[in-house]
């Protein structure tokens, strides 16, 4: 200050360190005040000088102390360890005097003490001791300002808190890469050190890698099985538990023994070696080919081997999985085979009747077997070996093949593994069709017996049938008679004539020669037809057939002339059956006489005429080549060919064309026609529709365009250079003329030479004799070929010029010009050649003809230009092009692109490898003034070098040999930091808005600018923009810290003049603070998220903290802040979805201590569970829990078995939003499954799931195969010593059959018997605690032999005596019928008086019937067995006896005139006709002789009338029999039933014919024989059927009987009898195990009410009869359900527990299995519209409802369940719902609530819904 005074008078001086004069400004402030401002450039004292008036002020001269922070030195700051002292340095020598302030702080900002020890002037040494491990940070002050550096970072370490884990310190799988993973808090690699050692002392080198901040990972691979030692090492000390002990084990080093094939119920064993494989687990499981595990016993054997016992149950292939730490061993898994004799069954044809000479087959069936383990070996008569073929058909099943060469037993004997059949070997019979001979066939006569034999003696055991048929086919009466030894006689009567066919077979083969042929003649008719008698054809057979009944071939006599009357040969044929066909030959054509004879005698129309023609004697001439479009001509000759019809059509392509026929004389003919298609036409020609000879004839239309021209001299061609192309005509199809021009471009004709043929192709050669285009004209056939005229252009390279070369210059564009203007239309190409590269060359077309070629040189070498004009080298080609290599040039400027004005730009011109040559440099300024530069050589350098003095682009032109090197000219910008500025900078700012200031560059020049703004030596983010006027840069930042903020302006990375500036920043909320009043705690849906944010006293607008929650989809949910009257505030939003929801609180647009919260919101109703409903005792049980959309919450699953006991769970991750959990249950029934998320239930739990015993046990035994009616079968079940429930269910055809279970041993073997009381197939099913055995269920056939019953009753078989009536070679047969007896098969057997077995034959004649038949051939005793399915039925054997029969007295007795017969045509006899040449044979000894007896005819018998066929008890049935035409005798009529025989009354009525009648006395199926002279009548013996009196058919049931109805209810039915007629109703009902009571009351009108009171449930069979008879339907089965049981029906669920309301969770399932049928009610009881009821069945659970109620309003709410109206245990439920946590807590800890009261319920609200189980519609259980 100085008043009066003005700044001339004041003189300040000033001087700084060393006396250095420091310049000052002084300006006048006003009112006597002024300001002098200095700036110290160096750290001291500084004196102050000043004079007013010329006299010092007071106190003057003044000391003023400058310090710099700058000169501040930090040094030796380093990493520290907790507990052990750390040091660094400070330098202030040369930062002037000050005060210097140091603090450390540790990670938690806990302010470390440090201690300060002066070393000397201005140096000092700072000590301290950390305490805890992290980043440390250190502040260091001068005078208050941040020292360079600051603030200064060091780690500090804990080796007490480094940790080390993983997999590769545990169970390590050798030679398999491994690691493990150690933790330690700010080390470095270098800092670790870990050594690993293998078995016997060998190091395994690890490798090391840093996978995060101080977390490593280790990387190993062992190579050897044994113990190894891991020792880490943390800066030099071990790890806590180092050194570790890894196992390292290596499953290739198992060894398992051969496994050997084993037997069921035999032991096997095998041997494991595991001595090498290191430590581990050993699991073994064998399982047998149905699954089934198979107990095993492992035996240590000691130094690591093992013996491995098991005992197999069942055949086939077994599987052995052996993993040692759940890896495979080597072989796994391993297989062995068990094989078991007992199931190996044969069948086949090949086990019964075999024939001689083909091959035999049978199956066996051997489960597991292979080709190599069957073996069969077959011994025929004399024990001579059959050869057998045995081949595999599938897996277990194969196929036998021998071939039996004589008849005779053969025995079948079957290995299997080495051991025979239980049921030793099987016996087949061979017979031999061959042996079967049929001899004496002869002619036959109408009405005159034919006789031929049979001899089968040496064929083998077997059935003989013969069936003589008549031309017709309808069968001709046979009788054979025995001759003994197998020798047969059979006989006919033939009624018609022509051919008779003899069917002869032999077990159903047919004999060889049969059917044999007899020929029965009546020469009554002859006649003629045919093609033969009318136009035939000369020179070819022509044919006619004769028709002559019974004739042969010397019976027809032929006699043909022709037309110059000399006979023609004929000949005769069999063609068919009577009839003959005749063939002759004409030679030449004209008119031929047929003349015919049948016995000669001349036919009717004899003369025949027929007329011949020959179409080869047609004449076609003049065909010739034809051309389009004109006529084509050709002649016809038919003089010589006879009478006819003549046919011309001619076709092209299919198509007919159109032609004009002359007639000419003498049958000659002139036919044209006109060509319009170039191909070959067909000229087809017929005569009486045959081709004449050469027809179709081809005419060749040429189409001369179908010629085809190629080749060089077509195209482009070489100006004054021999072409040529070709002309191909060989598509023509013919030879014509050709015709070829050529044309210049200026008009002329240009010689052309012609060579080669049609046949090939023509060759043309011309010499263009100039470039241009020509014309070439080119005819074939007077017609322009395809594509004539050509065009042709010739170019001539010779007159093309090239261009001079320029200098070129390696790796520039090197281009010349080529003129081939003169050269014709052509393709310019180029290639280029240098001694190792090929540049690309470019042919560009500048105008027409004119071209430029370009290329790039790549190589410093003379290069060859080849110049081709369309593949014609250019004259003088190739040419030589040389290049300067300016490559090798470099010039060094990339530091010269900026620089600051006033220091040298320096530049380098490397020369080397390039040629010497002079280097010129021009550089220009800004304004385009020459700056003169400096250029000095150092070898092959050059040096450039020039000043600029002015901002701007300096140019800077570089040349070489006077080439410009590579990239000039050069462009340098210049620059000058003095010339920014900056504006407009505020002194202060405030936290979170914005501060700016400005920086002018105008007159700077070119560069960056660069603006960095730190706070606490950390950059804070700013933005620059530059003004409109482009001069400017506006530069603004927003502070986040309440801390001064340094601002660095640099320009092209210089710092600007006044930089660094600070700037001071205040923030007034530094003590607000936000936080979630749950903590990390997720949040369930629903339920309010809060945050508070505390203010600490701040005075601040709460409308300045902008408060945003984000939910997990991005959406943005409704959160504000609300001031508590505690002085907090309260931040609350809600959400109802799951996910991360994210919550941000703004002060100012800055961020509170706290925020963001991130808060996880979860929803337990998103939560799905996927999985089986049951599982397996010991197995593993899964299911899938799927959290989708469900948000994050700690999962939790809790397994209870049914006796409470808590299984445990392992829970894996499979995904993001998806979780599995196992569990392993231990014991069967329901486990209960309770999964809760976040701490609340998921809804539907618990999960019930049924736990099944793994085990099932096995059955066998003769009672699961076959049964017998009334007898007990039997088998076993072989639980292996397992506990459980065995239950066993016999279902028949129409019964239960009642079996009895019972233990053998203590082994768990149950013997099970039951008695089938009926026959059919039954059904056997086997329950192990409640699931079916394999195989279950059985099927067994059962057969009822007492239902065996025989067609005609057992009378019509046996006598009174009960033996068989049997008689000397005649058969004996009757039917068996086994339609009652249940499925099977019927077989027989007869022995003879000898013992012999007698060939017996059973055959199938209809369902269930059987018809068995045998001939006694000797007298004696028989005895015959019947057997159904292999059981002998009752009343076997049955006796029978043959009598020798007595010789025939002598009859005399006068014949009655037989009846006039019919008129006959005179027979010629013929000769015998023998079809098969007889074998000699021993003549029969002749009959002794009998008086002749009257012939009868029994075939001429009839019987008419509905007594044949049907009848009714009680009524008398009617049937007429007419012997009129019979000849004497008498009817013997017998009719026979299953129950009674019955007597038929036969009235006579005339003329032998007789009235017969009878009246049955029981219904059922009967058996008429008629017989006339001990002769069946045809078609007996008849079936009739009688119906009862009574027609149970027309009883009608209806009611419950068909459905299911529950226990404890009276089954009703209604019976209609009205229809039936009279007869007695009976109804019997029987349950399981007992009978029901059945009660009939009678109705009016035939009408019953049938009621039956079930007295147990299940299935029951009801039989309804009705005169004995089953009515339709009956046996009935009604299934009877249990009945409602509300006891056992369980409830349970959070529904029905008390509760909080917030977080109520109001699901409860209803499981109603086990309850019966029934309907389930759920009623709620509550203040009405305080709740909702949903319902809905459990999809995984269908016994099962999920209920839901969802209450608004806390209080009591009642849940009444009643299961078929009872109510369910526990019901009503009552529910109490609170706010509050401590209201539920004092309400179950007994106490009263006081928010709960029944005075809230006097409006009463009512809500449920139903569900029906078991209803009579839609369920029914047993």
């Amino acid at each position: 200050m100085a008043p009066g005074a003005q700044i001339k008078d004041l003189d300040v001086h000033i001087l700084g360190p060393g006396s250095k004069d420091i310049p000052c400004r002084v300006s006048d402030t006003g009112s006597g005040n002024f300001k002098v401002d200095y700036t110290p450039t160096v750290a001291g004292d500084h004196t102050i000088e000043i004079n007013c008036f010329g006299l010092l002020i007071p106190q003057s001269p003044f000391t003023a102390k400058a310090w710099d922070v700058s000169k501040v030195v930090v040094s030796s700051v380093t990493n520290g360890r907790v507990g052990c002292q750390s040091t660094f340095n400070i330098d202030v020598k040369s930062a002037g005097d000050g005060t210097l302030e140091i603090a450390i702080c540790g990670p938690s900002n806990q302010n470390i003490s440090n201690n300060v020890t002066a070393l000397g002037p201005g140096l000092f040494l700072v000590s301290y001791a950390p305490v805890e491990s992290g980043q440390h940070r250190a502040n260091v002050l001068f005078n208050k300002e941040s020292v360079y550096g600051n603030p200064f970072l060091f780690l500090v370490t804990d080796p007490s808190k480094a940790s080390a884990r993983g997999d590769g310190l545990g169970l390590v799988r050798c030679g398999q890469p491994t690691f493990f993973t150690v933790t330690a808090p700010g080390a470095s690699v270098n800092d670790l050190e870990i050594n690993i050692t293998g078995p016997n002392s060998k190091d395994v080198l690890p490798k090391i890698a840093e996978v995060g901040s101080g977390v490593f990972k280790v990387d190993y691979t062992p190579p050897s099985p044994g113990d190894y030692s891991v020792d880490i090492l943390y800066f030099g000390q071990s790890l806590p538990g180092s050194p570790f002990s890894p196992k390292v084990w290596d499953p290739s080093k198992v060894v398992v023994s051969p496994m050997s094939q084993g037997r069921v119920g035999v032991p096997s064993s095998f041997f494991l070696d595991v001595a090498d494989a290191g430590e581990g687990t050993l699991e073994i499981g064998i399982s047998g080919p149905s699954g089934q595990n198979i107990h095993n016993n492992v035996t240590s054997l000691g130094s690591g081997r093992f013996e491995v016992v098991c005992v197999p149950v069942e055949c086939g292939q077994h599987r052995v999985n052996i993993t040692f730490n759940r890896e495979n061993v080597p072989g796994n898994p391993f297989q062995f085979f068990v094989t078991d004799i007992n199931r190996v069954v044969a069948r086949g044809d090949g086990l019964g009747l075999v024939r001689c000479n083909q091959p035999a087959t049978f199956n066996i069936s051997a489960p597991g077997a292979q080709l190599k383990d069957i073996g069969v070996m077959i011994t025929g008569p004399g024990d001579r070996d059959v050869p057998a073929r045995i081949t595999e058909t599938g897996p277990g099943n194969f196929r036998v093949e021998y071939t039996p060469t004589i008849s005779g037993d053969y025995c079948i004997g079957i290995d299997y593994f080495g051991q025979s059949l239980p049921t030793g070997p099987i016996v087949a019979k061979g017979w031999d069709l061959c042996k079967v001979k049929v001899n004496h066939l002869k002619l036959g006569h109408v009405g005159v017996q034919s006789h031929f034999t049979i001899d089968a003696r040496d064929a083998g055991d077997g059935s003989l049938e013969i069936t003589v048929c008549r031309p017709s086919g309808l069968p001709v009466p046979s009788n054979i008679t025995p001759m003994g030894l197998g020798s047969f006689e059979v006989s006919f009567i033939p009624i018609e004539c022509g051919q008779h066919r003899v069917n002869v077979t032999y077990n159903k083969e047919t004999v060889n020669g049969s059917p044999f042929s007899i020929m029965v003649i009546d020469p009554s008719k002859a006649s003629i037809s045919g093609d033969g008698v009318g136009l035939v054809r000369c020179n070819q057979v022509a044919t006619f057939n004769v028709f002559a009944p019974g004739a042969s071939i010397r019976d027809i006599g032929i006699r043909i002339s022709g037309p110059d009357g000399r006979e023609v040969p004929a000949r005769v044929y069999d063609s068919s059956t009577d009839n003959f066909l005749v063939d002759y030959t004409p030679s030449k054509p004209g008119d031929y006489l047929i003349e015919v004879s049948y016995f000669d005698d001349p036919i009717s129309g004899s003369p025949f005429m027929s007329k011949a023609w020959d179409a080869s004697l047609i004449l076609v001439t003049n065909i010739a080549t034809a051309v389009i479009g004109k006529p084509a001509h050709f002649n016809i000759n038919a003089a010589n060919a006879g009478m006819g019809n003549l046919e011309i059509y001619i076709s092209v392509r299919g198509e007919t064309i159109p032609n004009i026929v002359k007639a000419l004389a003498n049958s000659a003919f002139d036919v044209s026609f006109t060509p319009h298609v170039p191909e070959t036409h067909n000229v087809h020609i017929r005569f009486n529709g045959e081709m004449v000879t050469g027809s179709p004839f081809s005419v060749i239309v040429l189409d001369g365009s179908k010629a085809v021209a190629s080749g060089d001299g077509l195209g482009r061609v070489v100006a004054n250079m021999l072409t040529s192309f070709d002309v191909v005509t060989t598509a023509v199809g013919g030879d014509a003329d050709l015709e070829v021009e050529i044309t210049s471009p200026r008009g002329q004709q240009v010689p052309f030479k012609v060579s080669g043929s049609s046949k090939i192709k023509y060759r043309l050669e011309y010499v263009p004799p100039e470039a241009g285009k020509y014309r070439v004209t080119i005819k074939y056939a007077e017609v322009g070929i395809t594509g004539s005229p050509f065009c042709p252009e010739a170019f001539d390279p010779c007159q093309i010029r090239v261009g001079k070369f320029p200098q070129g210059v390696l790796g520039k564009p090197f281009s010349f010009e080529v003129d081939a203007s003169m050269a014709g239309d052509g393709l310019l190409t180029a290639e280029v050649a240098g001694q190792v590269t090929h540049p690309a060359a470019q042919v560009v077309a500048k105008s027409h003809g004119i071209y430029t070629v370009t290329f790039t040189a790549t190589e410093n070498a003379p290069h060859c230009i080849n110049l081709l004009y369309s593949g014609v080298k250019v004259p003088g080609s190739p040419f030589t092009a040389l290049f300067i290599d300016t490559s090798t040039l470099h010039i060094r400027w990339d530091s010269v692109r900026l620089r600051p004005v006033r220091q040298p730009v320096p530049m380098e011109l490397d020369t080397k490898g390039a040629p010497d040559a002079e280097v010129t440099c021009k550089v220009t300024d800004p304004i385009g003034r020459d700056v003169l530069p400096r250029i000095y050589r150092s070898g092959t350098v050059y040096n450039i070098e020039f000043t600029p003095r002015d901002v701007g682009p300096y140019t800077i032109d570089v040349k070489y040999g006077g080439l410009p090197v590579p990239g000039s000219p050069f462009v340098c910008e210049t620059y000058d930091t003095h010339c920014v500025r900056m504006h407009d900078v505020c002194n202060d700012g405030h936290i979170g808005k914005e501060v700016m200031f400005a920086v002018d560059t105008s007159k700077a020049g070119s560069g960056d600018l660069d603006v960095h703004i730190t706070c606490d030596s950390v950059r804070v983010p700013s933005q620059l923009q530059l003004a409109s006027d482009g001069s400017r840069h506006c530069c603004s930042f927003v502070p986040t810290s309440a801390q001064p903020h340094v601002v660095h302006v640099t320009y092209n990375k210089e710092p600007v003049p006044g930089c660094p500036l600070s700037i001071p920043i205040k923030n007034p909320a530094t003590q607000m603070s936000v936080s979630s009043a749950c903590g990390t705690k997720p949040i369930p849906v629903g339920q309010m998220v809060v945050a508070i944010l505390t203010m600490n006293n701040c005075n601040v607008n709460i409308a300045d903290i902008v408060a945003s929650a984000i939910g997990p989809n991005g959406e943005r949910l409704v959160a504000a802040p609300v001031l508590q009257r505690d002085g907090t505030t309260k931040i609350e939003y809600f959400s109802q979805t799951a996910g991360t929801h994210k919550l941000e609180v703004l002060y100012c647009g800055q961020s509170i201590s706290g925020s963001p919260i991130m808060t996880e919101v979860f929803d337990p109703s998103k939560i799905l569970i996927e999985g089986t409903r049951t599982g397996l005792v010991g197995e593993p049980v899964l299911f899938d829990v799927i959290r989708t959309g469900a948000g994050k919450a700690e999962l939790s699953v809790k397994a209870l078995s049914l006796k409470g006991t808590s299984v445990p769970c392992s829970i894996r991750s499979n995904g993001a939003d998806r979780h599995s959990v196992s569990y392993t249950p231990h014991e069967p029934g329901i486990h209960s499954i309770y999964v809760t998320y976040g701490g609340m239930d998921v809804p539907g739990c618990p999960i019930r799931q049924e736990i099944l015993d793994n085990f099932l046990p096995n059955a066998i035994g003769e009672g699961l195969l076959r049964g017998v009616a009334n007898q007990v079968a039997t088998f076993y079940v072989d639980a292996r010593g397992r506990q459980g429930d065995l239950s066993v269910s016999v279902d028949g055809p129409n019964s239960l059959a009642r079996c009895d279970v019972e233990p053998v041993d203590t082994g768990g073997r149950y013997k099970v018997t039951y008695i089938p009381v009926e026959g059919g197939c039954f059904k056997i099913t086997i329950r192990w605690n409640g699931r079916e055995i394999n195989g279950s269920p059985f099927k067994v056939g059962v057969v009822d032999l007492e239902k065996l019953g025989v067609l005609g009753g057992w009378d019509s078989v046996v006598d009174s005596g009960g033996r068989m009536r049997l008689r000397l070679n005649e058969t004996k047969s009757f039917t068996v019928d086994t339609s009652r007896a249940g499925p099977g098969q019927l077989t027989a057997q007869v022995t003879g008086p000898q013992g012999n077995s007698v060939l017996t034959d059973v055959t199938t004649v209809g369902p269930d019937l059987y018809r068995v038949s045998f001939t006694p051939r000797t007298d004696g005793d028989y005895s015959l067995k019947l057997f159904y399915c292999d059981q002998l039925i009752p009343r076997c054997p049955i006796i029978g006896c043959v009598e020798k029969p007595p010789p025939l007295p002598p009859v005399v007795e006068k014949p009655p005139a037989p009846p006039a017969p019919a008129p006959m045509t005179p027979v010629i006899i013929v000769e015998q006709l023998v079809c098969d040449e007889p074998k000699p044979c021993p003549a029969p000894q002749p009959p002794a002789p009998t008086p002749p007896q009257p012939r009868i005819y029994p075939q001429n018998v009839q019987v008419i009338g509905p007594g044949l066929v049907e009848a009714r008890v009680g009524e008398t049935a009617e049937f007429l029999l007419d012997a009129s035409a019979a000849g004497p005798g008498r009817p013997v009529i017998k009719m026979t039933g299953l129950k009674s025989d019955l007597d038929v009354q036969c009235v006579p009525i005339g003329n032998n014919r007789f009235r017969c009648t009878y009246v049955p006395d029981f219904p059922g199926a009967y058996l008429l024989s008629i017989a006339w002279g001990d002769v069946q009548v045809q078609g007996s013996p008849f079936r009739v059927t009688v119906a009862s009196a009574s027609d149970p058919s027309k009883v009608v049931l209806s009611g419950d009987c068909m459905t299911c109805v529950p226990f404890g209810q009276i089954v009703k039915a209604t019976i209609n009898t009205s229809r039936a007629g009279p007869g007695q109703l009976e109804a019997f009902c029987k349950g399981p195990t007992k009978s029901a009571p059945v009660k009939l009351m009678a109705e009016r009108d035939g009408t019953y009410s049938l009621a039956i009171k079930p007295q147990e449930s299940g299935s029951h069979v009801l039989v309804v009869t009705y005169a004995g008879v089953p009515i339709p339907g009956s046996p009935f089965t009604i299934r009877v359900a249990a009945g409602p049981d509300a006891s056992k029906v369980q409830v349970c669920g959070p529904g029905i527990q008390p509760g909080i309301l917030a977080t109520y969770q109001s699901v409860f399932t209803v499981d109603t299995r086990g309850a019966g049928p029934g309907q389930l009610s759920v009623r709620m009881r509550g203040r009405k519209g305080t709740f909702r009821v949903e319902m809905m069945k459990d999809p995984m659970n269908e016994r099962s409802v999920v209920c839901r109620y969802n209450p608004t309003e806390v209080g009591i709410y009642m849940v009444d369940i009643k299961w078929a109206g009872q109510p369910v245990p526990g019901s009503p439920f009552k529910v109490c719902i609170f706010d509050a946590q401590r209201e539920l807590q004092n309400y179950l800890s007994g106490g009263q609530s006081g928010y709960i009261s029944n005075d809230r319920f006097d409006v009463g609200g009512l809500m449920g819904s139903d569900f029906t189980y078991g209803s009579l519609k839609d369920f029914s259980f047993n």
